[in-house]
């Protein structure tokens, strides 16, 4: 009989530098399922030190593994900005509460830091996504044309109640 691994959720500014690798290697392998792919907009490597630098990076980690199962980045400056921005998020596994679980910890994280919401962004066709941040209560708040693809983006955002 197969045990399911229990998933912990870690804050890269408290995680050991053992993990900078795999969290590397992490985007590395999911940033193409992003439409377009980031490193068809931007230095790739550049963007992975951005978030690893000036973002908050929440990531998952299956207990008795080790491996990271998803990631989140969010830019959380409550002093410049009232509302968080999600820059990234990604999971190896679709259908595992993954990405819920890694969407219900940045928003615990933000609330304590004393901002109002997050906004978000993904492309019109990507059901998936913009189902999981529906489920996760965010609202969908218009559409914009700024894909060099021509596909649109939908802007989401999670408010907390007053």
């Amino acid at each position: 009989m197969a045990t399911q691994n229990k998933r912990i959720v870690l804050d890269y500014s408290n995680a050991t530098k053992q993990f900078d690798k795999a969290i590397i290697d992490f985007i590395r392998e999911t940033e193409t399922e992003f439409n377009p792919p980031i490193s068809h907009r931007t230095d790739i490597n550049q963007y992975i030190h951005k978030i690893m630098q000036e973002a908050v990076v929440l990531f998952t980690v299956e207990e008795g593994t080790g491996n990271v199962s998803g990631l989140s980045a969010f830019y959380c400056n409550p002093s410049d900005y009232s509302f968080s921005f999600l820059s990234y998020i990604a999971t190896k596994e679709r259908g595992k509460g993954i990405g819920l679980c890694l969407l219900d910890a940045s928003l615990e994280y933000i609330k304590k830091a004393g901002m109002k919401g997050m906004d978000t962004q993904t492309w019109e066709s990507n059901t998936g996504s913009r189902r999981l941040f529906t489920k996760a209560g965010f609202v969908e708040q218009g559409v914009v044309s700024n894909r060099e693809n021509g596909e649109k983006s939908i802007l989401l955002r999670y408010e907390f109640s007053k």
